[in-house]
């Protein structure tokens, strides 16, 4: 994919040069704030945490840690109180690595949120593990979903795997909307009052204002 990386750092940088001094794993801490940004699409993901580590690719020597274009790093590992999302999604978690070269992205113990466009119902995912697999995709494992951003919701569901996609909306459409469209497939799903289990079903797929949580709002 290209895009560009934009990256400030509010404490110490160190750049320990590896493979023949070409490679370089830049280590920053103090706070750490990175911006994707791709110019063709115009899409744009922020990040922040307390920590980061950077693993540049190519023969070039790093020369300065504020700027990077997607074919100068391999991937970007993320530690401490992490944020990561855009107009249409956001996740936080307490580690986070991207996958530069793969365009792709694995976060643990993690809450994802969005919004549907259609019907205005949020959805939130925490799960022990989540990877972006595409861009608008977004796989869960062990995962509970809800409708509420509180901690211990009073109404779950349990779900072992999970697939969100977000069908985002044309540049015209964006301008008066960014919301995505949500399309929810879920594998071995479970109702739950508190921690009690009410009603098990087998599987789900389709959009979230059909999935039961939309009853309980």
């Amino acid at each position: 994919a290209d895009g560009i990386f934009s990256i400030a750092i509010g404490g110490r940088v160190v750049i320990d040069g590896v493979r023949g001094g070409t490679q370089s794993v830049i280590t920053a801490d103090g706070g750490v704030k990175v911006q994707y940004l791709s110019p063709s699409t115009r899409r744009w993901v922020d990040f922040s945490a307390e920590r980061v580590v950077i693993y540049t690719r190519g023969d070039e020597p790093v020369t300065g840690v504020s700027q990077f274009g997607t074919g100068q790093i391999e991937g970007i590992y993320l530690e401490g109180g992490v944020y990561a999302g855009d107009a249409q999604w956001s996740v936080r978690a307490p580690r986070m690595y991207l996958d530069v070269v793969n365009n792709k992205a694995l976060m643990l113990d993690t809450v994802f949120w969005t919004t549907d466009r259609e019907t205005d119902m949020p959805l939130y995912v925490r799960a022990d593990s989540v990877r972006q697999s595409a861009k608008d995709e977004f796989l869960a494992e062990n995962a509970t979903i809800s409708n509420t951003a509180f901690f211990e919701p009073d109404v779950t569901i349990g779900i072992k795997n999970i697939k969100v996609t977000l069908d985002t909306p044309g540049e015209r459409e964006a301008e008066s909307d960014p919301r995505p469209g949500v399309i929810v497939e879920a594998k071995s799903v479970t109702l739950k009052a508190g921690p009690v289990p009410i009603l098990w079903l087998p599987g789900f797929k389709g959009d979230p204002g059909d999935f039961p949580l939309r009853q309980i709002q």
